[in-house]
């Protein structure tokens, strides 16, 4: 399995344990902020930093950014907003990845 696919599939498990976290009444941040992490790991893992033609590399830094923002809602006390959002880029990360990729002619 490359390491795009190996990416996808880590993601696709977090965002399961996501909506698990979402049907307990309870979240607990610190148990959030755990996932969040480890969603920023695994982008991490598939990015680099700086510029590139790639374009999933800039899906990939668009979506750390996002994850980043995701943490500080947590962090300030939206823990249900901070759960969507994260949800939501994670969706978002999982339905560009798997989209073929284009290229600009002139």
């Amino acid at each position: 399995m490359s390491e795009k696919e190996n990416g996808k599939e880590k993601l696709r498990l977090l965002l399961e344990e996501f909506n698990l976290l979402q049907e307990d009444e309870k979240v607990s941040m610190p148990v959030l902020l755990q996932k969040v992490e480890s969603v920023l790991q695994v982008l991490r893992s598939l990015g680099t930093d700086g510029y590139t033609e790639d374009q999933t590399h800039h899906i990939v830094n668009y979506c750390k950014l996002k994850m980043k923002y995701a943490r500080k809602q947590i962090e300030n006390g939206d823990v249900e907003e901070g759960l969507q959002f994260a949800k939501s880029v994670i969706s978002y990360y999982l339905k560009e990845a798997s989209a073929p990729e284009t290229t600009l002619e002139n």
